[in-house]
């Protein structure tokens, strides 16, 4: 993404390009079977742990439930094909070293350790947990080698195929670590946009981790009941294998900063195995309950109690007792409980919701593919393009061009991603942009109605700023008086003049010019450094003599509880603890609020008198506040609080810089060529825009050339 030095990890693409050229099948294809057959491949791995360890029936419930499980077929689903992957060589790894005295140990250091390198080779954050997970199953054994009944180097072949297999791959690694660990890595914090997401979307609750004790705990007490003793190296490890991953996703109290949740993947498989013992072991206890409960039926269908009941209904119910053998009954308790799993644990998916996921992480389509197609075959080798996050991944494989993709910052891995991928959320969603780091607001431009502009709150939360309230060109209405007749128009239906973005070190602002033959309308829209009240002029002027200006019509979409005023209009919105407010200055206009719902909308009319030129000036900000302590007050407090921000709308209050976006300057910046949009929502702005040419349009997605 933007140039520079990649961390695609190699062993993967190495595998799918082996398969390509001796097969000749297509490279989706290949992708495609690649991760299925791996994915069963894990299945197969389930089956043949559990197998080794308890029992031939349990490991066939553990591979029917890891067939079905939830976080392997969302994986499957969003593309995550190397870490499908290593989630089937760790535990393999871990198989052989539990199995290892049936081979030799030369045979199994050979296996384990190629094994161990392409885990290194194909996804380096599945090796990171093979090293943590294999470490304290290495460090826990010997410590407890007495209680655990080995001997204290029992453990230590394990480290051998990790320590070789990181040897093998080692030309790879030593350039890898420095970008993981340096100021060019994101897992130190560096930087703190990036930081502040995985704080705000990616953290696990930290009673996940008490929770996870449950199975742990229960893997040794399944271990005395089928082996007699407690704790057993393979104990040891399935529950070493919950738990490391399990606290490791509160690794940001020590200053790691990684997705969180991807720690959770790599607990599946122990997890899946533990339930398939719970229902193994409850169907074999619960089997027996019922089958000496039926002992107490004498042949002839009557109660050892000696309730008396007609013949008829004694032959039924003794024909219908002969089945139900313990053996009978385990297969039905087996049957009811995988069921009640699929059913009712969130782990595990049932073929609707299967479908459902599948739907829902849906990015190709063949219309979608033949796009890509046409990109490869249409545009110049090397065009830089730009798009979403998840078009993105396939525009830069499949049609094999430079690819700016719009990433969240939580899923971004270097520091240097994050600047192109800011900048194709921006492109994407906007033409211009201001962020002084209290309010944030960003202008769609004049070629569409849709945010002109939008101001958006500033949250210590999140990143993510907060949409609170906009205007629309299209409903920016001006009602003038030609020749005496009545006539009205919106912004929106003038022709653009011009628009631009100009900034310093202590504002910037946005300028839009339209005009016809009747009238010219100029808005201005700035930000000041340190200020959380942006300043909004709107100057309609008539350009001919026999055309008076009567009304000027603004409508507001809010959000929130409305709080009016003769100087300020107000909305509270409750839940975010977040208010918009408007500071009216040289005049008042007529405030009428349409609708009291959570969006609602505002009209500020105000009444020009006939004038040819006159001007609009009001002040918008955006700003989070704490709820009253005394909840009973809460209406008391918050129209103080208003009436304060509005007394200090220009007081500055941060010493923070000015951020912005212009995306013409942005195009020229990271050359970029096309635009691939699939929101059809934003398709007008970059049809109406002669910035960019129209070279492909369909209903799922659109290509834009950017004009030279």
């Amino acid at each position: 993404m933007g140039g520079g030095v990649s961390v695609t990890n190699p062993g993967y693409h190495i595998f799918v390009v082996f398969v390509i050229s001796m097969t000749g099948i297509p490279d989706y294809l290949a992708h495609a079977l690649v991760a299925s057959f791996f994915s069963t491949l894990t299945v197969l791995c389930a089956f043949l742990i559990t197998r080794s360890l308890w029992t031939e029936n349990s490991a066939f419930v553990a591979a029917f439930l890891m067939a079905v499980s939830g976080g392997d077929v969302a994986m499957l689903m969003w593309g995550g094909y190397p870490n499908v992957i290593t989630l089937m060589l760790i535990p393999l790894v871990f198989y052989l070293f539990l199995q290892r005295l049936r081979f030799s140990f030369f045979s199994f250091i050979m296996a384990a350790s190629l094994l161990a390198s392409a885990v290194f080779l194909t996804h380096v954050f599945s090796a990171f947990m093979l090293i943590c997970i294999a470490g304290a199953v290495i460090f826990v054994g010997t410590a407890f080698s007495g209680k655990i009944g080995c001997s204290k180097t029992y453990f230590m072949p394990l480290a051998i195929p990790v320590i070789l297999g990181a040897a093998l791959a080692s030309p790879y690694l030593v350039n890898l670590a420095p970008l993981y660990l340096s100021s060019e890595g994101t897992v130190t914090g560096a930087v703190a946009a990036i930081r502040q997401a995985l704080l705000s979307t990616r953290l696990v609750p930290v009673d996940l981790v008490a929770l996870s004790t449950i199975p742990a705990l229960l893997f040794f007490a399944f271990s005395r009941v089928y082996k007699g003793k407690a704790f057993t190296p393979s104990s040891v490890l399935l529950a070493l294998w919950i738990l490391i991953p399990t606290v490791l996703t509160q690794s940001y109290m020590v200053g790691l900063y990684l997705d969180y949740n991807r720690f959770l993947y790599f607990i599946v498989l122990p997890v899946t195995v533990f339930v398939a013992l719970l229902i193994d072991h409850g169907a074999r206890f619960f089997s027996r309950v019922i089958t000496r409960l039926l002992e107490k039926v004498d042949a002839s269908g009557k109660f050892v109690w000696e309730i008396k009941t007609h013949r008829t209904a004694r032959r039924f119910l003794s024909m219908a007792m002969k089945p139900l053998t313990q053996k009978n009954v385990y297969v039905l308790l087996i049957f009811a409980f995988l069921v009640y799993s699929l059913v009712c644990l969130p782990i595990f998916m049932a073929p609707n919701v299967g479908i459902q996921a599948a739907k829902f992480y849906q990015v190709i389509t063949p219309v979608k593919y033949e796009t890509l197609q046409w990109i490869r075959e249409s545009t110049p080798a090397g065009s830089v393009c730009v798009t979403d996050a998840l078009y993105g991944w396939w525009l830069s494989g499949f049609a094999q061009r430079p690819t700016l993709s719009a990433v969240d910052p939580q899923y971004l891995i270097l520091a240097r991603e994050y600047a192109p991928a800011t900048m194709a959320k921006n492109l994407l969603d906007t033409d211009y942009l201001i962020d002084n780091g209290l309010i944030q607001v960003r202008h769609d431009g004049g070629y569409v109605g849709r945010h002109n502009p939008i101001f958006l709150a500033k949250l210590n939360s999140t990143p993510f700023p907060y949409p609170f309230f906009h205007l629309n060109s299209s409903e920016t209405t001006i009602l003038f008086r030609k020749n005496g007749h009545v006539e009205e128009t919106d912004l929106i239906q003038l022709p653009l003049e011009n628009m631009w973005l100009a900034n310093d070190s202590d504002h910037a602002t946005i300028y839009l010019v339209a005009r016809n033959n009747l009238l010219k309308v100029t808005q201005t829209t700035t930000v000041y450094k340190g200020c959380q009240f942006a300043q909004v002029n709107i100057t309609v002027e008539s350009e001919v003599e026999n055309v008076q200006i009567d009304w000027l019509r603004l409508v507001l979409h809010v959000k929130g509880i409305p709080f009016i005023n003769n100087e300020t209009a107000a909305m509270v919105d409750m839940n975010m603890q977040v208010i918009g407010q408007i500071v009216f200055l040289n005049e008042k206009p007529a405030v009428k609020v349409y609708t009291s719902e959570n969006p609602s909308s505002m009209e500020l009319l105000y009444n020009v008198k006939g004038e040819r030129l006159d001007t609009v000036t009001f002040f918008a900000g955006v700003y989070s506040y704490e709820h009253a302590a005394d909840t009973e007050k809460q209406n008391e407090y918050l129209q103080e609080l208003i009436r304060k921000s509005a007394e200090h709308y220009a007081t500055e209050i941060a010493d923070l810089p000015i951020e912005v976006f212009d995306y013409k300057t942005a195009l020229k910046e990271w050359r970029v060529a096309y635009v691939i949009v699939r929101d059809a929502e934003s398709f007008p702005r970059f049809m109406r825009d002669p910035a960019f040419d129209t070279l492909l349009i369909n209903n799922e997605v659109a290509v834009f050339k950017v004009k030279n």
